[in-house]
């Protein structure tokens, strides 16, 4: 790192604990020749991936004065004003078209969670895994019947059944085999496909 003002700014991290931060801010000043060490800890309050970016030396050089005490979390400092100036910036229209199609996808994923669930849980019948989200089908004496995985569970007509259970209720009560019988629907999938044919293609693979 080049000095500025004649100074020199070097700063080490390293984690000391799940959430504990061990850092070392060094100054040298060329002018006395002397270096100024301080060494603190502090907690992130974040559980999100970090990366480094290059900055400045002489912008952080002025974090650190403005805030007067090298103890100062400038990494949070600047985060901030990062954020506030993307969340203003957001609906200026002039990005690019890549950014419109991941906020549409992103609003799509939290509307998508909040009717079904987490996108990566689901219902275990056996070997079958059928995501939340999965549409589950009978069709008993020429009607058709739906339940819809939510939250981890088979949800019909706001209650919850097992897929047994569920073809029973659907077939009066009568004990069916609810392989034959349910038909399934996973997101993604293009076409229905009947349960006992899903958990044979698991069992191949």
């Amino acid at each position: 790192m080049q000095p500025v003002n004649n100074l020199l700014f070097t700063w080490n991290c390293k984690t000391t604990g799940p959430t504990k931060i061990g850092a070392r801010l060094k100054l040298f000043d060329f002018n006395s020749r002397t270096t100024i060490l301080r060494s603190y800890q502090y907690y992130k309050t974040t559980t999100m991936p970090t990366i480094s970016v290059p900055l400045d030396s002489e912008l952080v050089g002025e974090f650190y004065l403005r805030a007067g005490h090298p103890a100062t979390d400038i990494g949070s400092w600047i985060e901030n004003v990062v954020r506030d100036y993307l969340d203003r910036t957001a609906d200026d229209g002039n990005w690019a078209e890549a950014y419109y199609a991941w906020r549409e996808k992103a609003a799509g994923s939290d509307s998508f969670q909040s009717e079904f669930g987490d996108p990566k849980g689901g219902y275990r019948w056996g070997t079958l895994f059928m995501p939340n989200g999965t549409l589950v089908r009978m069709e008993y004496k020429r009607q058709t019947y739906q339940a819809t995985v939510k939250f981890d569970k088979i949800d019909y007509e706001g209650e919850t059944y097992t897929p047994s259970e569920l073809a029973s209720k659907i077939a009066a009560g009568t004990s069916r085999n609810a392989w034959r019988d349910l038909m399934v629907k996973r997101p993604g999938d293009a076409e229905w496909c009947l349960a006992d044919e899903l958990r044979r293609v698991k069992r191949v693979t």
